[in-house]
């Protein structure tokens, strides 16, 4: 890696241009040799993976190249994708994405991708605080997800869901690093007490639909239906409503069916 000077980006385009397409897709080699160019420094590392096909050269197997990434990845580096149109394996994205800190962004064939790419990269050029840790003084918490927090760009907010025993005022420490120094954060919040009537009572769904979506991805990451997490996420589905490939819900709207007022002069 070379420091952005007018020079470097002229160079970096003029090599650009000259680059052409081949008919194939080797994503396996492309995110190697991508993880190679940020072994060094301890700044935040990403890589902005974009592609509009499926592995077509070298390793062609989803879940070996998904095991050579956690292999490869030993910098912790946030990897971003953009799948463009509509035969790309969403699956593999997803989780290159999901497990390394990053997000997955899809881009249909009449939409354009340099109006999304710019507004991603005006986002995640400001990282506010990175490798963030929750901690909870005198409260047991269980079930927070997501289970590793994503890194806070300007303009967004933390948001986890979890439960806790035990009420009353608690406090809750963010740590995280800020411009490559360790920095924690401390805030004195509220733990009520969990009412049906409370005007709070919506969140318990917002958990769910978190911890099924995670329970999904496991599915997903192991490659088959372990029977225990099927069931789990089967039981909370259901009993919060929620539409999972294991579940299925009717949505059928109520009908009034009103005889026209007739009108006699």
């Amino acid at each position: 890696l070379v420091e952005a000077t007018s020079e470097n980006r002229q160079r970096a385009l003029n090599y650009a241009k000259n680059l052409f397409a081949r008919g194939g897709t080797a994503m396996d080699d492309a995110l190697e040799a991508s993880l190679k160019l940020l072994t060094e420094g301890d700044r935040l590392k990403m890589v902005l993976f974009a592609t509009d096909g499926r592995p077509t050269i070298g390793e062609t197997d989803a879940e070996v190249i998904l095991k050579n990434m956690d292999v490869r990845n030993k910098s912790d580096v946030r990897m971003f994708v953009f799948g463009e149109g509509n035969d790309v394996n969403t699956k593999l994205l997803d989780l290159l994405a999901m497990e390394h800190r990053g997000e997955a962004d899809y881009i249909l064939p009449d939409e354009k991708i340099n109006k999304r790419i710019s507004a991603f990269f005006d986002r995640v050029g400001s990282p506010i605080m990175t490798d963030l840790e929750l901690s909870f003084d005198g409260l047991r918490v269980t079930d927070v997800f997501p289970r590793k927090i994503a890194d806070i760009y300007k303009g967004e907010q933390v948001i986890v869901y979890g439960t806790y025993e035990g009420s009353g005022p608690q406090t809750v420490r963010l740590t995280g690093k800020v411009n490559g120094q360790t920095r924690t954060l401390e805030y004195e919040l509220e733990f009520p007490e969990f009412s049906r009537d409370d005007k709070n009572s919506f969140v318990p769904r917002l958990w769910a639909g978190e911890k099924v979506d995670f329970l999904l991805s496991e599915i997903r990451k192991n490659g088959d239906e372990d029977e225990e997490l099927v069931q789990e996420l089967t039981y909370l589905a259901k009993r919060y409503g929620i539409v999972t490939p294991y579940t299925s819900f009717l949505l059928a709207p109520d009908v009034v069916n009103e005889t026209p007022a007739v009108q006699a002069a």
